[in-house]
């Protein structure tokens, strides 16, 4: 891992480079985020166990409800082939995630059926947190600005 070495990849391919520009200060912020004495770093690797946690939880729980009890491990691997499915850059991806999660499901013996409804109300959560995030988003925004326009007006 190059970024780990804290040697500027900047400097090698430009050769002049007069002061500061962007491009290294961009590069001094990673460095300084992936310092591993720093706080920050752990912290962001702590929120991001956190979320793949309660994604795997959120898995359990659909396959559980929808009527098959499984463990850890089944459940990773759906989970992991539910990431490795939005990974693929395909628009309008519908129907990507179903083929990709099907081959899971079948060599867990899962049926057909269940996967339809498995991957329904997997996207129908996140719909609902996409949606309720770009409310909570707009809310604030016209908030702000409300505060902003009618303390330039009295």
């Amino acid at each position: 891992m190059y970024i780990f070495r804290k040697k500027s990849l900047l400097k090698k391919f430009i050769s002049k480079i007069s002061g500061e520009n962007f491009g290294t200060k961009v590069e001094k912020i990673l460095f300084e985020y992936f310092d591993l004495r720093k706080v920050k770093l752990w912290k962001g690797y702590f929120l991001s166990l956190i979320k793949v946690f309660a994604m795997l939880f959120r898995v359990w729980l659909i396959i559980f409800f929808l009527g098959n009890a499984l463990e850890f491990m089944p459940s990773l691997s759906i989970l992991s082939f539910s990431f490795l499915s939005t990974l693929i850059p395909i628009p309008a991806t519908l129907g990507v995630q179903e083929l990709i999660q099907s081959f899971a499901f079948e060599n867990l013996n899962i049926s057909s059926s269940i996967l339809g409804a498995f991957t329904m109300l997997l996207r129908s959560g996140d719909v609902i947190v996409s949606v309720t995030g770009f409310v909570l988003f707009f809310k604030a925004g016209y908030d702000f600005l409300k505060g902003k326009v009618f303390k330039n007006e009295k």
